[in-house]
């Protein structure tokens, strides 16, 4: 439930999202779909917090300020490009994507919104990386008046801070001296 100085946990303080600036992206898939799109509200980058620990793993998600989002997942792909049936490239690798990225159409009245996702696309990791605007948050400043706001929100903290900060120095469940509120 809502109430004023709310303690925060120190996962929350150790766990930093970096943001991501869509505007690249949104202008390519606007361009090849013809249609004027955008990505709305994950554009948080957080990865697994280890401290001097070297994970076996590094996991990576986009989230939103409700600790909602995608989790990537390794995938191996295979691209054979032709021009008039003539092979020009062909390739088989493995990539880290974040599978069904929503992106929503930019309505021309500007009063309305579109409420469903005009399409939905799997982005790689690497193309993300290249949109951080290298501007880092703690979680909980990430989610600014969203933080601890309800018992779901309690909720999607409490599994983001179990799957992202492995580190067993850090008491992530644990509260800090901050509150917020």
């Amino acid at each position: 439930m809502f109430c004023d100085n709310k303690k925060v946990k120190i996962g929350a303080v150790e766990l930093m999202v970096e943001l991501i600036d869509w505007t690249k992206i949104n202008e390519k898939i606007s361009q090849a779909t013809g249609k004027n799109v955008e990505v709305r509200s994950t554009n948080g980058l957080i990865k697994t917090v280890h401290g001097n620990k070297e994970p076996d793993n590094i996991e990576y998600a986009i989230i939103d300020n409700e600790c909602c989002g995608t989790v990537s997942e390794w995938r191996n792909m295979y691209i054979p490009t032709t021009d008039d049936n003539i092979k020009i490239f062909e390739d088989v690798f493995t990539c880290r994507i974040f599978q069904g990225v929503e992106f929503y159409e930019i309505l021309e009245d500007k009063t309305k919104r579109a409420m469903f996702p005009a399409y939905s696309i799997d982005i790689s990791l690497e193309t993300i990386l290249e949109c951080l605007t290298g501007e880092k948050q703690p979680l909980y400043v990430y989610m600014g008046g969203r933080y601890s706001y309800n018992d779901r929100l309690q909720e999607n903290e409490s599994k983001t801070l179990d799957k992202f900060v492995v580190d067993t120095d850090i008491q992530k469940h644990e509260y800090s001296d901050i509150t917020v509120g």
